[in-house]
């Protein structure tokens, strides 16, 4: 029997991503499992035509590694294949300086987007989800890839500093969602 993982091996930490692997054999003989469980939770979705769509969430930094194996959880490993986790976060709901204060009471105001590992080549939107904020150039969605991230070595991370404008009346936060995406594939939230 011969089981290929057919897998993007990048997950957002905390980040449940269904992902299709292609079984070449009889699919009820193969378990799907993780070479540590605390670092990834691994589930089957729904068997396919072509082999089974999993669930796979990683759950903390580290080393995992997707398992397929023969028959059980501790049977013979058919293939494996090790996930790269990273995580990308906005850095607004502990530091927001702000860079500016306008006539009328508005704001300008600066944050950064951290990224660990740096993984290059991903999509980014930022979108506002509060009213009262706007990005700096007055609208609500920001489009950019992770090679405009930059390394900041006094703090070892990668960063990507965004400015939004902030109404004087607003007594909340700038809250915006960030979707991650690589091709047309959604690998993070």
């Amino acid at each position: 029997m011969r089981v290929t993982v057919s897998l993007s091996p990048l997950l957002p930490i905390g980040y449940r991503r269904e992902k299709e692997v292609l079984i070449y054999g009889p699919s009820s003989a193969v378990f799907f499992t993780a070479n540590d469980p605390t670092l990834l939770q691994v589930s089957v979705k729904a068997t396919t035509a072509r082999g089974v769509r999993l669930y796979l969430k990683p759950l903390k930094a580290g080393t995992p590694i997707l398992q397929a194996r023969l028959g059980s959880p501790t049977g013979p490993i058919l293939a494996q294949q090790e996930i790269d986790e990273f995580t990308i976060r906005s850095q607004s709901t502990a530091y927001i300086g702000v860079i500016e204060t306008f006539p009328d009471g508005a704001k300008l105001v600066q944050t950064n987007l951290e990224m660990t590992p740096h993984v290059a080549d991903l999509d980014v939107k930022l979108h506002i989800i509060i009213r009262g904020v706007t990005f700096e150039d007055s609208t609500l969605d920001k489009f950019l890839t992770t090679n405009a991230f930059t390394y900041a070595p006094v703090s070892g991370k990668w960063l990507y500093a965004y400015r939004m404008i902030a109404t004087p009346d607003l007594f909340t936060g700038t809250c915006h969602s960030i979707i991650v995406t690589q091709g047309s594939d959604r690998v993070g939230q």
